[in-house]
């Protein structure tokens, strides 16, 4: 490589365009610089499959396939797709839109193979329409035959196959790799999921809007300590472009704290192939998911009512208020919950379900974990922008919000609300009970507090000193 050199003497000015002292060439060492990048790209072998797949979306493939090899030349993988045929230019010199800085899919193509040549194999061999080549090292290669079937083939084999690239580590690695790539990945001819089937098949909000698609769902809130300290969570999201796995990036939501997976073809890739820049593209990803968190919100909100509704309804079973009970958690914590005026009327269920074999689930029992789980990502929703609230507020998803099951009626089942919760205080106090009341007329409706869980969150809007307990 060769270059002229410019040297500017001082005093430089705005006008100045520079004076020429002198001209001449220098060489880099091409084996170096690819070095020095395969240690600062791709960092583990496996992520060459991310540039790869890279590769096959921007060539216009309408699938990749990945298939086992294995022979007198050795064990290994194959790797093809269709679309636009690599030239015998491209060919001849791998490597060069690599060095170029440039984000094509020669690029992409480049960083795939500096990250299989750190796994020591006996060869790459690249196939296409128009002309092949065979590489024995990052700069040792070969003229190699066209493509029998005029396909893009990377074919890839060692003396003995690597363990963290075995054929069926990488053939897992291929589905989550490509989850929300526009082409399916055949392993072995079997096809994997389409976005459209895992579409049909996960809960969460799905959405395909202004280039991006993916999914947000709840981030699951089993991790969240039953007491002391509710700390804030971060959302998780999973960023894919071009079709391929990218990074996982944490960031804090005002909402509700979300896990979601999204691909988004605009965003810009850094030197290392491995992370986002973060550049006006990404504040604009990063406000997408803040305004999808909102949707996926009213969303579960609307979820939660039908859902709260069926176990409100149950609540006459003491086997179905075992189940909740359960779900919510409530005996891990049942010397903070059980106050002194109630703990002898609870310590028999408590010993009955710490010494009885659990019974058996009834079907209708398994819809209480999901439910169970977004009560707690509602309450802490509510408690991040409605705490001190005492009154409606006018932004239409923080009414949603206000408006939404959060808690239940102990006697009836009813679903309560921030907004109901307010309605139902008298002077002040509430009427609250940790105990399931029997359906009798004579006896007002009050709140139930299923978890210890349940009475922290309530503390938060109308504390202790005020309620009254049945």
């Amino acid at each position: 490589m060769e270059a002229e050199a410019w040297v500017r003497e001082p005093p430089v000015t705005a006008s100045d365009e520079g004076e020429l002292v002198e001209s001449g060439t220098f060489r880099v060492d091409r084996q170096k610089m690819l070095e020095t990048l395969s240690r600062y790209q791709l960092p583990r072998p496996e992520d060459f499959f991310n540039a790869w797949a890279r590769c096959a979306v921007v060539s216009g493939a309408a699938d990749v396939r990945l298939y086992q090899v294995s022979g007198e030349t050795g064990h290994g993988f194959e790797v093809s797709f269709d679309g636009r045929p690599f030239t015998r230019e491209e060919l001849c010199d791998p490597y060069a839109g690599l060095l170029a800085g440039d984000r094509d899919r020669n690029a992409y193509l480049a960083a795939g193979l500096l990250a299989l040549f750190r796994t020591g194999p006996r060869s790459i061999t690249i196939s296409s329409a128009e002309a092949g080549v065979v590489l024995k090292g990052v700069l040792d290669q070969a003229a190699s035959p066209a493509s029998r079937d005029g396909r893009n083939v990377l074919c890839v084999v060692w003396e003995a196959e690597p363990r963290e690239l075995s054929f069926d580590r990488l053939a897992d690695l291929a589905g989550s790799v490509m989850l929300l790539s526009p082409i399916p990945v055949r392993c072995s001819g079997k096809a994997g999921k389409s976005f459209a089937e895992l579409r049909s098949g996960r809960d969460g909000l799905f959405f395909e809007e202004g280039g991006r698609r993916g999914w947000l769902a709840p981030l699951d809130h089993d991790v969240t300590p039953l007491t002391g300290f509710h700390p804030e969570q971060d959302s998780t999201l999973g960023i894919h472009t071009l079709g391929a796995y990218v990074e996982t990036h944490k960031l804090r939501l005002p909402l509700v704290p979300i896990a979601a997976e999204i691909n988004d073809d605009a965003l810009n890739l850094d030197a290392s192939f491995g992370k986002c820049v973060r550049d006006r593209g990404f504040a604009e990803l990063a406000a997408f998911v803040e305004k999808q968190a909102g949707a996926l919100l009213l969303r579960e909100i609307k979820a939660q009512k039908l859902d709260l509704a069926e176990v409100g309804a149950r609540l006459n079973s003491p086997v179905f208020v075992g189940l909740w009970r359960a779900r919510m958690k409530w005996f891990e914590a049942w010397t903070a919950a059980v106050s002194n005026s109630d703990w002898r009327s609870l310590l028999p269920p408590f010993l009955r379900g710490l010494f009885r074999p659990p019974a058996k689930i009834p079907a209708e029992g398994f819809k209480f974990y999901r439910t169970g789980s977004r009560a707690w990502w509602l309450q802490d929703a509510c408690r991040r922008v409605l705490k001190g609230h005492t009154r409606a507020p006018d932004n239409p998803v923080l009414l949603a919000l206000w408006e939404a099951p959060v808690l239940l009626s102990a006697r009836r089942g009813a679903l309560l609300s921030l907004d109901s919760i307010h309605r139902r205080l008298v002077k002040g106090r509430l009427a609250v009970s940790k105990r399931v009341i029997a359906d009798n007329p004579n006896i007002k409706d009050v709140v139930w507090l299923a978890s210890f869980r349940d009475e922290r969150f309530l503390n938060e809007w109308v504390p202790r000193a005020n309620w009254d307990l049945f």
